[in-house]
């Protein structure tokens, strides 16, 4: 359930703006010891580990797969945890396409050919790539 419980929590706009004290409910119901940063890590990776199973596509680079239940505010909350993550946390789900980050932060303009060629190779199969290849 975090994955929903913190796309939920960052569907405020005002998020970005708060620093954030977490407090995991273990499966007994009852809050489980830790604070501070590094439990905020362990939620941080947990909703990407999530993120990356449900809601993505690729093999070794994943990108965000558009889906009918998720609407603008969900993938608005997804990038204020990356933007909270990343500025608060040092955190960065390194699986995400850099040919994917690149265009959605500087402007798909931005992404060269060849980088994008490469990308790709990750993104798909090694069966699918050896066929490219081949081809």
């Amino acid at each position: 359930m975090i994955k929903d419980e913190v796309i939920e929590v960052f569907q405020d706009p005002e998020i970005l703006s708060y620093i954030l004290n977490v407090v995991i409910i273990g499966n007994d119901g009852k809050p489980e010891k830790g604070s501070g940063h590094g439990v905020m890590l362990d939620v941080l990776s947990s909703f990407w580990k999530h993120f990356y199973n449900s809601m993505t596509v690729g093999t070794q680079e994943k990108v965000p797969s558009i889906r009918h239940e998720h609407q603008k505010s969900h993938w608005q909350a997804i990038a204020r945890i990356l933007v909270y993550g990343y500025s608060r946390e040092k955190y960065f789900p390194a699986r995400l396409s850099p040919a994917f980050i690149a265009a959605a932060i500087f402007g798909e303009g931005s992404v060269s050919k060849d980088f994008l060629r490469r990308s790709f190779n990750l993104y798909i199969s090694y069966e699918e790539k050896e066929t490219l290849v081949s081809a």
